[in-house]
């Protein structure tokens, strides 16, 4: 089995490829995500903190929100280089 195989079906994958909407997230922060090209837990994922606060609409109270349902997931944002 090839790496991507395998990693297509890890458990990894399946939680990265959540769709936000299915999630209990507030509409307010889902709608500011969205507006910002952010459907999944992978996009979320991939962005910093830093990017996350620069979206129209999302707020240190709404960050910490995000931060919650990543940890819930054992995720993080993304960590600077």
């Amino acid at each position: 089995m090839l790496v991507k195989e395998l990693f297509e079906n890890s458990e990894l994958a399946k939680r990265l490829a959540i769709k936000l909407e299915d999630l209990q997230i507030s509409p307010k922060v889902l709608d500011s995500l969205k507006n910002d090209g952010i459907l999944t837990i992978e996009q979320l994922c991939f962005k910093r903190k830093t990017e996350i606060l620069a979206i129209d609409g999302i707020g240190k109270f709404s960050l910490e929100e995000l931060e919650q349902l990543l940890a819930d997931l054992g995720l993080t944002f993304m960590i600077k280089q």
